[in-house]
């Protein structure tokens, strides 16, 4: 059993009893008065309430009593709340399934995809679920974990949850004054943006597809009354039914801007079909951390929503190569006859023939970025959508998902992650170009 006082703005301590589910009640106290009158139900079960008490913060054990433990009764004058523990204590005896005082990695995961916590309550789940993702199943979520949190929060030396928790309650917030699936004028490149999430291979295509396809995206998208959907992706045999987002989903990887909810569906319904990356940890991610586990590439996005392959090509010194690329039985996404060059400038005209036609075709074109040390600051091992090549400049148009682009010398910005460079530079800075055959 645990009493905490919280010091109110008034100065006044505001009492609250924890009292363990193994701890038996008399009968004349019921359970819900150690919520509503702490002080009494502590006495009635033997708790001597000491006076005098001074909201400083820290632990303080009651005179006589051992030191404090899961089963023994102590008074703990907490730090200040902060606004993201004050819900996660609201809602601790909910969210932890089996009552063992510990909200488990799959405890949290199934609260966050539960429609029932909304609001405030999903934004928490949401800030919960990251740190647990993050820190690799290493963070233990306990009443004298949120203590001491709350104890360096009062301090102002904890404060990066609740950054989170403001974070992700924007995102949330975006969301609800933006209901639907699609905005006005249906779906367009620039409603998609990657977030937290690695799934560069998946959002830069999602956008160009929107950008040459949108009627394409919203016929994918069936909406159903209870607010699930049936996504049909041509490249996958069978339709993907959808539970409805939750508000935790939403807070945690939307990218709080008015976009709709179309890319937060096929992201989570591209989750439910990915065929390999399975989590490390049965139970506790969700469809969308599949995403970020890597082992994928553009081609497999452009196969999953046109149902055609791709042809991939390797950019380097020696020209332009296409090799067939084998994914678990899924031969036909990337194959292609080997197209050579013998020269930097031999190279640049090959691809310089690929764009336009891939262009005029409407074709699905990614590029990615070398794994470490890409030129013209562009990210490392990252995926990007070709745009536009303009044969009176020999420039090209590439869009960044992100939204923003790192700056440089050899690229001229334009907005919203658009941005134009020579297409010798592009051949230079991009390894693998993969086009939708």
């Amino acid at each position: 059993m645990q009493i905490s006082a919280t010091p109110l703005a008034s100065g006044i301590l505001r009492p609250r009893l924890w009292l363990p589910p193994t701890v038996a009640l008399p009968v004349d106290v019921p359970r819900d008065h150690v919520e509503t009158h702490p002080i009494e139900a502590a006495a009635a079960i033997g708790l001597a309430v000491v006076a005098g008490l001074e909201a400083t913060g820290g632990l303080a054990a009651l005179p006589g009593l051992p030191p404090p433990q899961a089963t023994s009764a102590y008074l703990t004058l907490e730090g200040q709340p902060s606004p993201l523990t004050a819900v996660i204590r609201t809602h601790f005896n909910q969210w932890d399934a089996n009552q063992d005082h510990v909200l488990t990695a799959p405890e949290i995961t199934r609260a966050l995809q539960d429609p029932k916590n909304h609001g405030d309550a999903g934004t928490a789940l949401a800030v919960l679920h990251h740190l647990e993702v993050t820190g690799h199943d290493t963070i233990r979520f306990t009443p004298d974990m949120l203590a001491k949190y709350e104890k360096g929060y009062a301090a102002g030396d904890n404060t990066q949850w609740d950054a989170l928790y403001s974070e992700y309650g924007g995102n949330q917030e975006w969301m609800a004054s933006h209901p639907g699936l699609f905005r006005p004028g249906g779906p367009q490149m620039l409603d998609v943006t990657q977030g937290d999430l690695g799934d560069c291979w998946l959002d830069s295509m999602l956008g160009d597809y929107a950008r040459l396809h949108p009627e394409a995206v919203q016929q994918m998208i069936q909406t159903h009354p209870d607010g699930s959907y049936t996504v049909t992706f041509p490249g996958h045999l069978m339709p993907v039914q959808v539970r409805p987002l939750t508000d935790g989903e939403k807070a945690l990887y939307s990218s709080g801007h008015p976009n709709g909810e179309w890319q937060l569906v096929l992201e989570k319904a591209a989750g439910q079909v990915k065929p390999w990356g399975a989590p490390a940890w049965p139970g506790t991610r969700t469809a969308f951390d599949k995403l970020d586990q890597g082992g994928f590439m553009a081609e497999y996005t452009i196969q999953l929503l046109t149902g055609h392959g791709s042809n991939v090509y390797f950019l380097n010194s020696a020209g332009v190569e296409s090799v067939p690329l084998l994914y678990d039985g899924f031969s036909r996404i990337a194959t292609g006859a080997p197209v050579s060059a013998h020269s930097a400038e031999g190279q640049v005209a090959k691809v310089r023939t690929l764009l336009t036609q891939a262009e005029a075709d409407h074709k699905l074109v990614a590029a990615s970025t070398p794994q470490k040390n890409a030129l013209f600051n562009l990210p490392d091992s990252h995926y990007e959508a070709f745009i536009h090549y303009d044969p009176l400049t020999d420039q090209v148009t590439i869009w960044n998902q992100w939204q923003d682009e790192p700056s440089d010398s050899h690229k001229t910005m334009l907005h919203d992650g658009e941005y134009t460079m020579s297409l010798a530079d592009f051949c230079q800075g991009f390894q693998r170009l993969t086009i939708e055959k």
